[in-house]
Formats: structure tokens, sequence, C-alpha cells
């Protein structure tokens, strides 16, 4: 199982994947609240197709916020 984890700033917004204790990729974006969660869904689902890694194989997100708008558009 990996583990999808987003760190959503006021800056940035960074994402990792983890599997087991072991992290595979990292990604940043610009952290944008006009952005849709359409936006945020095609934004997160082509970095992990450019690791190879599809949604399907992410079992779990963890999320932290200090945006509190943002958490449920992400």
């Amino acid at each position: 199982m990996k583990l999808l984890a987003l760190d959503i700033g006021n800056s940035n917004i960074t994402a990792g994947v983890f599997a087991e204790r072991r992290l595979l990729a990292t990604w940043r974006l610009v952290t944008d609240r006009q952005r849709t969660a359409d936006e945020y869904g095609v934004l997160l689902t082509a970095m992990l197709a450019q690791e190879g890694i599809a949604p399907a194989d992410v079992g779990g997100v963890a999320v932290c916020s200090v945006v509190p708008p943002l958490a449920p558009t992400v």
C-alpha cells in the first residue's frame, strides 16, 4: 500500500508518496486558492503518473494544512 502525504502551506503544497517507510517521490505546487478540486485532482494524478504510480495504488492519504479553506478542495 502506498500513502500520499500532503502538506498544504500558504505558499506551497508539498506532496510525497511513501511505500512502507520509504519515500518514493516528492512534488511541490504553488498554493492557489482559486484552483478547483478537479484541477488539483488532475495535477496530482499527473504527478503520480510521472513516477509510474496509478491512483489505485494509493491506499491512503494524510493531509496537514495551515490553509483551512483549501482542505476540502484538495
